[in-house]
């Protein structure tokens, strides 16, 4: 991360006009898809309105984001500019490697660095799934400690329904309780 608010809320998000029935109050509804359909959205009697209530929108959310650490996405590209190819420079030693490899394997380069990067590619995008539901997981323990830390909690007895007998509990920190043997 190590980026300020400025640059994210300059970057260039697809934005979504959509018109709001006059059923439901009329209007218009401006949303940024790639970052979810109601995670970030501005409505307004006019498009212009409903743009500037997204921006608003945009940069309390993105402020909130960098403040807990929350990953926000680069824009996704569009279009079709991409061509499957591109040219890589690397040392001669490595490319005899990977010529070496490829062979041993009994595929091509092409086929064998494809295998690479697509694996190593899979590998780093999970890994950063996992750092941000990391990063919201740890924002639900801390909202769920301040939540429930300044409660009393007191030490009571749950009763079994099988026997009727109470059950000796223990409290945890969060205000839960589990059964002590």
């Amino acid at each position: 991360m190590g980026l300020d608010i400025k640059h994210y809320m300059n970057l260039p998000y697809k934005i979504e006009i959509v018109p709001i029935p006059e059923s439901l109050g009329g209007g218009y509804s401006a949303q940024l898809p790639q970052l979810g359909k109601h995670a970030i959205v501005g409505d307004g009697d006019t498009v212009e309105e409903a743009l500037a209530n997204l921006d608003t929108i945009k940069l309390e959310r993105f402020t909130e984001y960098l403040k807990k650490g929350i990953d926000i996405p680069d824009p996704a590209f569009e279009g079709d500019d991409f061509s499957g190819k591109f040219i890589v420079r690397m040392p001669k030693a490595l490319h005899k490697e990977l010529i070496n490899s490829a062979k041993a394997n009994a595929v091509s380069l092409n086929q064998y660095v494809n295998f690479l990067l697509a694996n190593n590619f899979n590998i780093d995008k999970s890994e950063k799934l996992f750092t941000n539901i990391h990063h919201k997981l740890d924002h639900m323990n801390d909202f769920i400690r301040d939540r429930y830390s300044s409660q009393s909690f007191y030490k009571t007895k749950k009763i079994n329904p099988i026997n009727k007998k109470s059950l000796p509990i223990e409290i945890v920190k969060c205000g839960g309780y589990k059964q002590v043997a």
